[in-house]
């Protein structure tokens, strides 16, 4: 649950940044793809620092991380509907910055979680507890863009675009603040 919880809201939110990134905010796939180094640079920071920071916290560093995710999040879903980003001031050097939070989310759960999940099984049954994790990640990245595409483009034809990316990008903290419930 805590896998297909995970994946599903991050599978979604790549899916609904690089959306904003381009239709939301105009910027070409270049551009849009650019953005997303910063969140690589989060999540490579914390990856490296994973296992320390797991032996200090340990399992509770995945909701750690979830909730250091769902704060991005929610931080990105405020700075997408603020009053200034009509102007374009600092809308995108502040989702840049939060980009860098949440890849740093990203980290501190990913890197943790499967060695989390596996850590009881069995050395006779790894090959197979690897292969089912594997296909929840699958499932969790599946259902999350198949939900929130939905969620997305149905609130897009209802009510506009900033509610499209509101859901969307509610649903995607959601997902995190079930992963963070359910690990603690």
């Amino acid at each position: 649950a805590v896998t297909v919880a995970f994946y599903a809201g991050n599978a979604s939110f790549y899916f609904v940044l690089a959306l904003y990134l381009q239709d939301g905010l105009g910027l070409s796939p270049l551009q849009g793809g650019g953005a997303f180094t910063m969140l690589a640079l989060g999540f490579f920071a914390t990856s490296l620092a994973a296992p320390r920071i797991a032996a200090r916290l340990g399992r509770s560093s995945i909701a750690y991380g979830a909730m250091l995710l769902a704060a991005g999040h929610w931080l990105q879903l405020a700075n997408t509907l603020l009053p200034w980003q009509a102007q374009g001031t600092g809308l995108i050097t502040v989702m840049l910055i939060l980009l860098v939070v949440e890849g740093a989310g990203i980290g501190m759960v990913m890197a943790p979680l499967a060695s989390t999940v596996l850590a009881g099984t069995a050395q006779h049954h790894a090959g197979v507890a690897a292969g089912v994790l594997a296909t929840v990640q699958q499932v969790g990245n599946s259902v999350g863009v198949a939900l929130v595409g939905n969620l997305f483009y149905a609130r897009l034809e209802g009510a506009g675009t900033a509610h499209g990316y509101g859901s969307a990008f509610a649903w995607c903290l959601g997902c995190l603040l079930g992963l963070a419930l359910l690990v603690t």
